[in-house]
């Protein structure tokens, strides 16, 4: 029995194929289709966050975000509050 991750943080931009490309291989495999996924991108495109989302992407984050705001993401797509701090 393999592993699997609690989250998924994926580049959009990949070499061969996209990280949209891989949100829908991993959403269309029954093994990891609840992995959140979180995509990942260098561009400030609101169009970027809706081809994610229509991929199967959960949330689109800019690669500039600070780390609060990346865990913070996280947290919510586990289901987690969203200060850790406070259990």
């Amino acid at each position: 029995q393999q592993a699997c991750p609690d989250v998924i943080l994926l580049d959009v931009m990949l070499r061969g194929l996209s990280g949209y490309d891989i949100c829908r291989i991993v959403r269309a495999d029954p093994m990891l289709r609840d992995i959140p996924i979180i995509l990942v991108t260098v561009w400030d495109d609101p169009s970027v966050a809706t081809i994610g989302r229509e991929a199967g992407a959960d949330r689109t984050l800019q690669k500039t975000a600070d780390a609060q705001r990346i865990v913070t993401a996280i947290a919510e797509v586990l289901g987690l509050p969203r200060d850790p701090a406070a259990g």
